[in-house]
C-alpha cells in the first residue's frame, strides 16, 4: 500500500522540495502540496490523506504567524489520529508556547526543521520506519 501524503508550507521552495523528495519513494504518493490557506479549504479531500507534513510558522504573515496550528486543528476535526498522522515541522521547536498549541491542535509528531533536512530522515518520519521514537515528540502523551 502506498502512503498518501500532503505537504503544507507557505514557503514555495520548502513545500515543493519536500514534496518532490517524498515523491521519489515508490511507497509514497503526494496527493497535495499546499499553502496553509489552501489546506484550510480542504474538507473531504483529507479523507484521502494518510500523513500531513505541516510547517508550523509563516513569519511573513500578518496576524497569527503560526498558521500550522489552524491546519492541524482543521485536520483533526475531520480525521482521527489513526486515520491521518499530522507531522509538524518548524524552526520553533524549543518554543514551549508553539509546542503547547500544536499539542492542543492534535498534532502527532513535532520535528525541528533541521532534523528533516536529510532525505532519509524525512522518509523515516513519514513512513514510520525504524526511527527511534524516543526522539519524536508525541503530542498524544
Amino acid at each position: 500500500m502506498r502512503m498518501r501524503v500532503v505537504v503544507v508550507d507557505d514557503d514555495d521552495i520548502q513545500r515543493r522540495g519536500m514534496a518532490e523528495y517524498l515523491a521519489d519513494r515508490p511507497e509514497i504518493v503526494i496527493v497535495g502540496a499546499l499553502e496553509h490557506g489552501e489546506a484550510l479549504g480542504w474538507d473531504l479531500e483529507w479523507d484521502n490523506v494518510d500523513v500531513a507534513v505541516v510547517d508550523a510558522a509563516d513569519p511573513g504573515q500578518s496576524g497569527d504567524q503560526f498558521p500550522g496550528v489552524a491546519v492541524a486543528d482543521h485536520i483533526r476535526r475531520r480525521r482521527a489520529p489513526h486515520e491521518t498522522m499530522v507531522i509538524i515541522v518548524t524552526g520553533h521547536f524549543f518554543d514551549d508556547a508553539v509546542r503547547r498549541r500544536m499539542r492542543e491542535a492534535g498534532a502527532d509528531y513535532f520535528f525541528h526543521r533541521a532534523e528533516l533536512r536529510k532525505r532519509d530522515a524525512l522518509y523515516e518520519a513519514v513512513l514510520w520506519s525504524s526511527r527511534d521514537t524516543s526522539q519524536l515528540w508525541n503530542a498524544r502523551r
